[in-house]
């Protein structure tokens, strides 16, 4: 009730005229759109606490039956896409822009070399249960359908995984045979971390960010930290994907205006 009669006060605007009259209505306008702002994140909360069901539905397992397994597959990125974007959104207040295909073909490649529990983790995430055999099908035929040229857009993939060059580390021939076979994968041996030489570490993380600025055609840049190498490193594990499109309708340059835009939190920016 204080907030209701606060806001009468506030809109009570009979006796502000001129510049006094523009900043009140400037304030109500910044006070309405972070009360909205509030609102839809306070209904989201909400409904993400009560109805915690991913987008197949209450008759998941039903759907998943009556659907062929290539279907299925697709329902399944979906959901997951889905559900990276509610966890994101959970402690994430800035905009974000992430490819879910990207991840999955990473976890996909991962999958390839994973066993017991960890096979199984990585698989009821990307594949709902799918034998090893199916998900390796659906995303070795989804590599060739993505790098297939277009006139619309480019979207170019690139895989690569980096391995510890280390005499005590030893990959089995028959999981670089399957990646490069079916995932276009490439590998490199190299040394991350040496306690006697940050050079090291430094010189890894130059080399793999020199495969993303150039797979990304110079978008993406800096990726990897350093810091982030220590003697337990194992593996690195990079995709990158480079998408651009072409507008069904181009918007003319001419027709850009420059306009003020009004934050949920009063603050404003000038945007064209």
């Amino acid at each position: 009730n204080s907030f209701l009669a606060q806001m009468k006060k506030n809109m009570d605007l009979s006796s502000l005229h001129g510049s006094e009259l523009k900043q009140k209505l400037k304030e109500l306008h910044q006070r309405i759109c972070k009360l909205e702002a509030e609102k839809y994140d306070l209904e989201k909360r909400n409904e993400r606490q009560t109805n915690d069901k991913n987008m197949l539905g209450e008759n998941k397992q039903d759907l998943l039956a009556k659907t062929d397994e290539h279907e299925i597959m697709r329902l399944v990125q979906a959901d997951f896409g889905l559900g990276l974007l509610r966890e994101t959104s959970n402690f994430e207040k800035e905009s974000k822009i992430f490819s879910p295909i990207s991840i999955s073909m990473a976890l996909a490649m991962c999958h390839v070399g994973a066993r017991n529990n960890t096979a199984d983790e990585i698989g009821k995430v990307i594949g709902a249960g799918a034998s090893r055999e199916e998900i390796l099908k659906y995303f070795s035929e989804l590599m060739v359908e993505i790098n297939k040229t277009d006139k619309l857009f480019t979207l170019d993939t690139a895989n690569r995984i980096y391995f510890a060059d280390r005499k005590d580390f030893e990959l089995l021939e028959n999981f670089k045979n399957v990646l490069n076979q079916h995932y276009q994968g490439e590998f490199q041996m190299i040394e991350f971390w040496n306690e006697e030489n940050e050079g090291i570490a430094k010189k890894a993380a130059a080399e793999i960010n020199t495969f993303v600025e150039k797979a990304t055609r110079e978008k993406i840049k800096n990726l990897i930290d350093y810091q982030l190498f220590d003697k337990w490193t194992r593996m690195v594990l990079v995709n990158a994907v480079y998408f651009k499109g072409k507008w069904q309708y181009k918007f003319e340059e001419r027709n850009t205006q420059s306009k003020k835009f009004y934050f949920s939190d009063g603050k404003e920016k000038e945007v064209s």
